[in-house]
C-alpha cells in the first residue's frame, strides 16, 4: 500500500528509471513523459481503506505528485489509473494443492479484490490528478471487460497480448494533443 515509506521507494525508482532513460545530466523537457501508477496493492490489503476511504493513500498520492513535479519539473507527468480486477478468474484451491498456507494467502488476497474499490480509489486519484493538471490514462476502462486476457489464475495481471494493445491504443499520449478529453482523461481500446 502507498504510505510514506513506499512513496519514497516509488519515487526513488521513478527517479532512477527516468534518469537512465533520458541520460544523466540531460535536461527534462515536456517531451519527457513520466507515466506512473499506484493503487492496486492498496485494494488488496484489508486495512488499505483505513476506515476512511483510502485517506492515507490519497495523502501520500498528493505528496508523490508534488515530489515528482519538483524533481522532474521539465517533464510531462501522466497518471495511469488502476486496472480492473477479476477475482472470478482466480481459483485459490488449485494454487497450493499441497500447501494450505498458499490457499489461505490467496483467499486473503482476493477477499478485497473488487471493482467497486478500484472505481472508488480511481475516482479519488483522478480528483487529485485533475487538481494538479495531470492527465489520466484510463487503464480501468480498457481492462474492465478483459478478464479473458488475465494471466492464468490471476485476477489482476494481464497477458502481454493485452498490455501491448493497451500501449498501442495510448500511442497518442506521446504527443498529448490527440485523444484527450476535457477532463484530462486519455482513453484507448483493447483492440478486441
Amino acid at each position: 500500500p502507498l504510505n510514506s515509506k513506499n512513496r519514497q521507494t516509488l519515487f526513488a525508482n521513478a527517479s532512477t528509471n527516468l534518469r537512465s532513460s533520458v541520460g544523466a545530466g540531460q535536461p527534462l523537457t515536456q517531451r519527457t513523459l513520466l507515466i506512473f501508477n499506484t493503487g492496486l496493492w492498496d485494494l488488496l490489503e484489508p486495512k488499505s481503506g483505513d476506515g476512511d476511504y483510502f485517506k492515507t493513500h490519497i495523502v501520500e498520492f498528493e505528496k508523490l505528485i508534488a515530489e515528482l513535479r519538483q524533481i522532474f519539473s521539465g517533464a510531462t507527468i501522466v497518471y495511469k489509473n488502476t486496472v480492473a480486477v477479476h477475482p472470478h478468474v482466480v481459483n485459490c484451491n488449485t494454487i497450493g494443492i499441497k500447501n494450505q498456507s498458499l490457499v489461505k494467502q490467496c483467499h486473503k488476497r482476493i477477499q478485497y479484490m473488487s471493482n467497486s474499490r478500484v472505481k472508488l480509489l480511481n475516482r479519488l486519484q483522478e480528483i487529485v490528478a485533475k487538481q494538479n493538471n495531470i492527465r489520466v490514462l484510463d487503464h480501468y476502462g480498457i481492462t474492465h471487460g478483459a478478464d479473458r486476457f488475465c494471466k492464468p489464475n490471476d485476477g489482476r495481471h494481464y497477458r502481454d497480448e493485452l498490455v501491448e494493445k493497451v500501449w498501442e491504443s495510448w500511442s497518442a499520449v506521446t504527443t498529448l494533443n490527440q485523444s484527450s478529453h476535457s477532463d484530462n482523461t486519455v482513453t484507448g481500446t483493447s483492440g478486441s
